[in-house]
Order: structure tokens, then C-alpha cells, then sequence
């Protein structure tokens, strides 16, 4: 996937992939009639075939925050081997009764996060373009520290 576009909503999910994409930061934000989830990642742009004689993929990687909107019954943990949390995958369902304030998919974050809530939707704002990278992780030099920015257009 190319990034193309600074911000990515739910209606791009079906092009988007979360695997391997570390969690740099939580955060909760109250909004007007309900609270936001941020979360601060690298999201992996596009995986590189290894190149004889290397065996190893090389990434393209950007510093990202995933916002999902107006979010409530949060429920999940979070719980890793690793120096930093992973998304494994990020899912969605129908509420089924459940909704409340706009609130029509139970959106499920699998891996060493594992959260589960539902929300009305999401916006992914891009921060920077990809970086090559041969970690699926930004060091914080590479991703300008931690961040929950929500920029709008990519530098």
C-alpha cells in the first residue's frame, strides 16, 4: 500500500493492514457527547521482498495516529514479550443492538493489544511519509518522538 493521502478513514479499511504495526502510545481524548481512542504507530506502508543473497524483508514505515471516534464499552488488556506492543490485525462487526451515540461497529484490535469497543469510526492522519526502514519498527528519532498529532497534509 502507498500512503497516497495523509489521512485514511473507514472507508479505506478493506485497503488497509495493521500487521506487525507497533503501539508507541495510548491515549483517550473527550470529545463533545463522547471520548476518542488514540493510538501512537508505525504503520508498516509496504513490505519489501528480500533481495538475493538476503533473507530478510525491509520495510516501508511511517509514524501514524489512529483515532477511532466516539468510542465506549472498552474492554481488553494489554500484555507483551516485547519492548513495545503490536497489532496483530484490526477487525470489525456489526454492533448488533449495542449501538449508542453513532456508535455501529464493534471494532476488535488484535495482538499484544487486545482491545475490543465500539466506535463510530476511525481516521488514520499520517505524519510523515515512509521511511525505509530494515525494522518493522522508527526508532523515536526516526518517528519525531511520541506523538497524537493529527495532521492533515504530509510535510
Amino acid at each position: 500500500m502507498s500512503i497516497g493521502k495523509p489521512v485514511w478513514t473507514e472507508a479505506d479499511f478493506d485497503q488497509m493492514n495493521w500487521h506487525d504495526a507497533t503501539v508507541h502510545g495510548i491515549a483517550f481524548r473527550e470529545e463533545a457527547g463522547g471520548a476518542d481512542l488514540l493510538l501512537d504507530i508505525d504503520y508498516i506502508a509496504r513490505w519489501i521482498e528480500p533481495v538475493p543473497p538476503s533473507e530478510y524483508f525491509t520495510f516501508l514505515v511511517a509514524p501514524a495516529t489512529l483515532v477511532f471516534r466516539d468510542v465506549w464499552s472498552i474492554d481488553g488488556g494489554l500484555g507483551t514479550q516485547r519492548t513495545l506492543p503490536q497489532i496483530d490485525r484490526i477487525s470489525r462487526r456489526d454492533a448488533q443492538g449495542e449501538q449508542q451515540a453513532g456508535s455501529t461497529l464493534v471494532w476488535v484490535v488484535e495482538g499484544d493489544v487486545q482491545l475490543e469497543f465500539l466506535a463510530a469510526g476511525f481516521r488514520q492522519h499520517f505524519r510523515d511519509h515512509p521511511i525505509s526502514a530494515e525494522s518493522q519498527m522508527l526508532t523515536l528519532a526516526q518517528r519525531g518522538g511520541i506523538s497524537f498529532a493529527e495532521p492533515t497534509h504530509l510535510p
